[in-house]
C-alpha cells in the first residue's frame, strides 16, 4: 500500500512531465501565432519565476542565499536561457518529437 506521501510525489512526476512536454508544443503555437521566441521565454521564465515565489514564500531570502552564492545563479540561468533559445529555436527547422528527442 502506497503512503500518501508517495501518491503525491508520483502525481508532482506527472505533472512535471505534462510541463516538460508542452513546452515545444507551447513555443510551436506561439511562434506561428506571430509571437517572437524571445517573448515566449520570458514569459515562460515570468510565470515560473511568480509560481516559484508563491510555493517558497517567506522561507527564501536574498540574505539567506548570500553573496558567493549569486554569480552560480547568474551563470547558471544564463547557461539555462542559452540552451533554451538555442534548442527552441531549432523548432524552425525539426519537428518537436525530433527536439525532445535529441536535446531533452
Amino acid at each position: 500500500m502506497t503512503s500518501a506521501a508517495e501518491r503525491r510525489a508520483v502525481l508532482m512526476i506527472i505533472g512535471a512531465a505534462f510541463g516538460f512536454a508542452s513546452i515545444s508544443l507551447f513555443v510551436i503555437l506561439s511562434t506561428r501565432a506571430g509571437t517572437p521566441l524571445t517573448m515566449v521565454l520570458l514569459g515562460r521564465y515570468v510565470v515560473a519565476a511568480l509560481a516559484l515565489a508563491l510555493v517558497l514564500g517567506r522561507r527564501v531570502t536574498p540574505s539567506a542565499v548570500g553573496r558567493s552564492f549569486a554569480p552560480i545563479l547568474i551563470w547558471g540561468g544564463l547557461g539555462q536561457a542559452v540552451v533554451a533559445v538555442l534548442s527552441l529555436s531549432s523548432l524552425a527547422f525539426i519537428p518537436a518529437a525530433t527536439l525532445v528527442f535529441l536535446f531533452y
